[in-house]
């Protein structure tokens, strides 16, 4: 899953970014809080990678999954390897 702001969105699909990533299984949901959704949760997620100190604080707090917190720059590089 990937959370990100509308624009992001909108940049990524017109850049073919989203039809590759949906490609692979990947949900991409915009212009909500990961924090805040019930789309996470520890009995269907073991852990979330996120560079959203928020977003690390509450899943880990109130959804109560594993949280890996890096730069964006980490995580694409590590994702995309």
């Amino acid at each position: 899953m990937v959370f990100c702001h509308r624009a992001v969105q909108q940049q990524a699909r017109k850049s073919g970014h989203i039809n590759n990533l949906e490609k692979t299984g990947c949900e991409i949901y915009f212009d909500c809080c990961t924090c805040l959704t019930s789309l996470i949760d520890k009995k269907d997620v073991d852990s979330v990678t996120t560079d959203s100190i928020k977003g690390a604080y509450y899943l880990k707090s109130s959804n109560g999954v594993e949280v890996n917190l890096k730069p964006l720059s980490e995580i694409v590089r590590d994702e995309t390897k």
